[in-house]
């Protein structure tokens, strides 16, 4: 919540109280106040005497910080080299003591910062309170080589909101600077201290106090063309807000067409501000204009296109849902779009076209190891796909020979996902070779977490589209025969790297992918193979403890400790 937000709010609720119901809560603050803290809590019941805040010595302030800065750079808050557990590497460790300092120094710069809203105040306040700022954010960011953090973790040692912080230190230097030479002040504050400053925008500099930028209107024209030259993904966020701000959504339009390649994000925000009015068929066209401008083969068009999916959903026009799908899956391809897209093409008659289109896509994006060529370069995330999406789209299609064709080639190719196809294919085999046998327990838990591992949430939705191409997912005897022998040989190579490899920490997942073959045998009324099968590796291992126990505790799991 932004300090202009939590003001307006603690306004609202003060001017409903009655003076009765104040002095209760008063009251009941000061009863709930511990007994170290009541001679604080008296302290502040005091009535302003002025609306002017005691002013901070603004000379002191700044020697007091250029003083901490120097004592960073010489070393003062560092404790030695040592092991970070965190970062898993050495670095210079440093003391606690320099946080309360930090956040003491910015407490004084924020009341600084106010003061420059009092007609009474000194004019240099927004100055010297920028320049305070400007000292701490290179001391800090210059004490990671001197005992301090790293930036990143430097919000966590510190009471105060740094992103705050940063917004009012590019408050002041807005308010410091003549309106002709703003512009360029507030973008050489953001450059200067990027680390902190990166991602604050206009609105939070707005926020950061209760008064509303001066002469913001007369502002953005120049910051517009300023941010305009720029290069960077903060540039082109900069730019959006400040046209959106100037020139309200249908300048993002203009923006969007002015260069879709390289502003795609301003027709995605001008396609959300669409989605809030009433003008369904305007918003359809706005989504298509978008899908048409963007590059296809950029991941934010998949963005664009979920609006379509809405309002295909609202609408309940399952052409438009179609259309939906396709947009989003060519554009940023997953195993759940995947799941969407065969199942709108399914409720629509047009399966196996949409089947063949979706597999010549991946087959092209597989073939170019990710990324199509040299869209890859830029800042703007490219469509990518691998292996394990090509298998989910024959698999969920309803072709086992492709999907297991897919499982011999992995080890020939890099993979982005933990879950290999061929992990994926094991799991699937076991539960679909199990029919509706009773003994499931460890079959459907494992398949049903290699799903989550790929995709969270996918379960259900991935069951579902099974269901619906099971015809195409029998198995004939040879075949059987082939799957149940490829199965165990699976389970069997991995078992013997686990534990023959003491890898510890995989015994579990070894001992219910055994258990689970058992289930299998059990479902397929070979109740025989299944206890010979547990056997085996009672007798393999007698001498891994650890592995014996997980083994009878995934039996447990199984319901199956008394039967095997």
């Amino acid at each position: 919540m932004s300090y202009r937000e939590f003001m307006d709010q603690v306004q609202a609720k003060l001017e409903s109280l009655e003076e009765k119901d104040l002095r209760a809560m008063i009251m009941d603050w000061a009863a709930q106040t511990r007994a170290a803290e009541r001679p604080l809590f008296l302290a502040k019941l005091v009535v302003p005497k002025s609306q002017v805040p005691a002013e901070v010595d603004t000379a002191d302030l700044l020697a007091e910080i250029q003083a901490f800065g120097q004592r960073v750079q010489d070393g003062d808050y560092s404790a030695g080299w040592g092991w970070d557990d965190d970062l898993q590497e050495e670095r210079e460790l440093g003391d606690e003591s320099w946080s309360d300092e930090v956040d003491d120094f910015f407490d004084e710069l924020q009341q600084l910062a106010a003061d420059g809203h009092f007609a009474e105040a000194a004019d240099g306040h927004f100055a010297e309170a920028a320049e305070g700022y400007r000292e701490l954010f290179a001391a800090l960011e210059a004490g990671e080589d001197s005992g301090l953090p790293r930036w990143g973790s430097i919000d966590g040692a510190l009471s105060t909101d740094l992103d705050e912080a940063a917004s009012l230190y590019l408050r002041c230097v807005y308010e410091a600077a003549p309106l002709a030479e703003r512009a360029e002040a507030v973008y050489a504050a953001v450059d200067e201290s990027r680390l902190f400053t990166g991602q604050i925008n206009l609105q939070q500099i707005q926020d950061c106090m209760a008064v509303p930028l001066p002469q913001l209107q007369e502002f953005l024209p120049g910051w517009v063309e300023l941010v305009r030259r720029g290069s960077s993904p903060a540039d082109a966020g900069h730019l959006r807000e400040a046209i959106q701000l100037w020139r309200g959504n249908e300048g993002l339009r203009e923006l969007a067409r002015s260069n879709p390649a390289q502003y795609p994000e301003a027709y995605l925000e001008w396609v959300d501000a669409l989605s809030k009015g009433q003008d369904i068929e305007a918003l359809v066209a706005g989504v298509r204009e978008a899908l048409a401008a963007i590059p296809e083969d950029y991941v934010i068009r998949a963005k664009v296109a979920e609006y379509l999916g809405a309002v295909a959903r609202v609408t309940r026009r399952p052409e438009l849902g179609l259309e939906a799908r396709q947009a989003a899956f060519f554009s940023d391809p997953s195993a759940s779009r995947i799941v969407a897209l065969l199942a709108a093409a399914w409720d629509v008659g047009s399966f196996q076209k949409t089947r063949s289109w979706a597999e010549q896509r991946l087959l092209k994006l597989v073939a170019a190891g990710g990324a199509e060529g040299s869209l890859r370069l830029g800042w703007h995330e490219r469509a990518k796909a691998d292996l394990p999406l090509l298998f989910h789209l024959h698999l969920l299609a309803g072709d086992h020979a492709k999907a297991f064709a897919v499982c011999q080639e992995e080890d020939e190719r890099p993979s982005y996902y933990a879950v290999t196809p061929g992990l994926l294919m094991q799991h699937f085999l076991m539960l679909w070779l199990s029919g509706r046998g009773e003994q499931r327990q460890l079959v459907e838990k494992l398949w049903r977490q290699r799903l989550e591992q790929t995709e969270r949430g996918l379960t259900d939705a991935y069951n579902q589209q099974l269901h619906r191409v099971r015809h195409g997912l029998q198995f004939g005897p040879e075949q059987t025969k082939h799957y149940l022998k490829w199965c165990r040989q699976q389970v069997e190579a991995y078992v013997e790297q686990v534990v023959s490899g003491q890898l510890r920490s995989s015994y579990g997942e070894a001992a219910q992918r055994l258990v689970a073959m058992a289930e299998l045998y059990l479902n397929r009324e070979e109740p025989r193979r299944a206890a010979e099968w547990v056997a085996l590796y009672r007798n393999r291992f007698p001498r891994h403890r650890s592995f014996q126990l997980e083994l009878a505790e995934a039996l447990k799991t199984a319901g199956l400790k008394d039967r095997l």
